[in-house]
């Protein structure tokens, strides 16, 4: 039995308890080194990066803009359950800051601004849907969250470009 699986039955009945640190895996237990806790995802701009040099973000291809780059949203930004109250909140926001825009080209442009999301955020819905953890995902208190990265609705996410595939031609 490895040094991971080991600590796993020992630990399995405790919630919350550290099973393994990245510096514990030995190079030569190969099954603990690939079930590791992968600590490339780091949290950004109410979503998750993937791009592992980006730790400070000295190194951030997007200047740490993960969401509305002039490029559009980072290839590397990966949103989960619990950022779908965010982003809905933020939208609707944006939609009821655009009804008293003083003129139709300012209230066009602050929608325009969301068109591209409105696809990714049905996609959301629909994955999380699927996963059943939409009602969870709703119910989340963006006030005092407990974030319990263990918990599907944490630790489930999609890259932005996946979310926004166009629908499947039948």
């Amino acid at each position: 039995m490895d040094q991971f699986s080991r600590a796993y039955l020992h630990e399995a009945s405790r919630p919350g308890t550290i099973l393994l640190r990245p510096t514990e895996v030995k190079a030569d237990d190969t099954r603990a080194a690939v079930a590791r806790i992968d600590l490339t995802v780091v949290p950004v701009e109410h979503g998750l990066c993937r791009y592992g040099p980006v730790v400070g973000g000295a190194q951030c291809p997007f200047e740490k803009n993960c969401s509305s780059g002039p490029k559009g949203p980072c290839e590397h930004f990966v949103l989960t359950g619990a950022d779908l109250a965010y982003w809905e909140r933020k939208r609707d926001a944006a939609y009821h800051f655009a009804e008293g825009a003083p003129t139709d080209e300012a209230r066009d442009y602050i929608l325009s601004q969301w068109h591209p999301w409105e696809p990714v955020l049905t996609a959301l819905r629909e994955a999380l849907a699927e996963l059943g953890l939409l009602e969870e995902a709703e119910e989340l208190d963006l006030r005092t969250p407990v974030h319990d990265y263990f918990d599907p609705l944490f630790a489930t996410g999609w890259p932005v470009a996946q979310l926004n595939q166009p629908p499947a031609a039948t």
